[in-house]
């Protein structure tokens, strides 16, 4: 499933979860915005290509999930912001790439890769990431954890489960 705007000035406001049976990627538009408990969930999900931001526009305390299935499949997404503080969650059985990521600082975010512990994977963090309570985990001991930028956790900061973390 592609879901593709005209151009840079363009919004995809997202309103309902969206489930694709193989790769879903949401391309060409300045932002995507998800409203509260949307879900993105694919074999492969990237919201990165031509996309400048996604936002995140539900009350505090809702939870947006972004999840990808498949060993071999990734989640890939570009800056995230918030007009509240909502929950993310991101996982993923392959790697998991991130931009920058500001939810507030009450809202949850949990980021895992190799979400069904049967891979040897990445979580690639290549922006700032600003939350609540923070955890960032491969799915057993043998993935990298790999942060190239600030982290501020409001809360816990939780790094689990990898056999490598890379701070650069």
């Amino acid at each position: 499933v592609t879901l593709g705007g005209g151009g840079t000035n363009d919004t995809i406001d997202i309103n309902a979860s969206v489930t694709a049976g193989g790769a879903l990627t949401i391309q060409n538009a300045d932002v995507v915005d998800l409203a509260a408990s949307v879900d993105l969930t694919g074999a492969g999900v990237s919201v990165s290509s031509g996309i400048n931001s996604i936002n995140l526009s539900g009350a505090t305390g809702t939870t947006n999930t972004i999840a990808s299935t498949g060993d071999a499949n990734t989640v890939t997404i570009t800056s995230v912001s918030a007009t509240n503080s909502p929950n993310l969650t991101l996982r993923s059985d392959g790697d998991l790439t991130v931009s920058n990521i500001d939810i507030g600082t009450t809202g949850t975010l949990s980021a895992t890769t190799d979400f069904n512990n049967n891979g040897i994977n990445t979580l690639a963090v290549h922006g700032g990431l600003n939350a609540g309570p923070i955890t960032l985990s491969g799915g057993g001991t043998n993935d990298t954890i790999a942060i190239n930028n600030d982290v501020v956790a409001n809360g816990v900061l939780l790094i689990q489960n990898a056999a490598f973390l890379d701070l650069a």
